[in-house]
């Protein structure tokens, strides 16, 4: 049983009765319910994705999104699970050391990354359809696919040169890199964005994502942030 709150991006495999739960609680679907319950018990055992961190005694906003389309989007499902029914999590930056190991299109990239990654002051994760794929071996990627990676910075992080690196790996292994923050407290950027010159940054990680001043993010940040600043 997990003891710990997951962070956003966590997968997490649920007990048989939080299945249930997971169904009962939903809040959107697509596409409609009727059409999902013709799959939902041939996919039910798939992990679930941690929306946000909840608050302690809350149950854990999560998502659900199956290696099946339909009009150009993919079948999810939002719902709340508690946190007792979680039978194993397994967060970004362990995503990404089982892709590095495996041998999937994107895994010598993720390697890469990871090995060069903490030379600019940051450790790397997986998230999305590539980390979906990887944990369950199902066909969540396609030839339009992105990977969208994690960077969780340390003080002296070098986000300018970050982002030299993603795109020396996307000329490299011709794959389109998304790159995702952590700027503490649960909150997260896009790297693309902080980077951008903008004024304003899109915020996720709380009940609905802000529009925040990109300036006070960055001076958050540290360091790592100063920096950038600074040019």
């Amino acid at each position: 049983m997990l003891t710990e709150i997951p962070c956003r991006h966590t997968l997490l495999y649920l007990s048989r009765s939080s299945e249930e739960l997971l169904w009962l609680h939903r809040e959107a679907v697509f596409p409609e319910p009727a059409a999902w319950e013709a799959v939902w018990e041939r996919l039910r055992g798939s992990p679930v994705i941690t929306r946000r961190r909840a608050a302690p005694g809350e149950l854990i906003p999560v998502g659900v999104s199956l290696p099946i389309r339909r009009d150009g989007g993919r079948w999810r499902m939002a719902s709340q699970v508690p946190l007792d029914g979680v039978t194993q999590a397994i967060s970004a930056v362990q995503a990404a050391e089982m892709c590095a190991e495996g041998s999937l299109p994107f895994s010598r990239l993720m390697a890469h990354l990871l090995r060069q990654a903490p030379r600019y002051g940051a450790a790397a994760g997986l998230f999305g359809s590539a980390a979906l794929e990887t944990v369950t071996g199902l066909p969540y990627c396609h030839a339009g696919s992105d990977l969208d990676v994690l960077l969780l910075p340390q003080e002296d992080a070098d986000l300018p040169a970050l982002g030299g690196l993603l795109r020396r790996l996307e000329e490299k292994w011709s794959l389109r890199i998304d790159a995702e923050v952590a700027l503490g407290s649960g909150r997260y950027g896009k790297l693309a964005e902080l980077l951008s010159g903008s004024g304003t940054i899109l915020v996720k990680g709380g009940s609905a994502p802000v529009l925040c001043s990109t300036r006070a993010v960055l001076a958050s940040l540290g360091s790592s942030g100063k920096s950038i600043l600074k040019k």
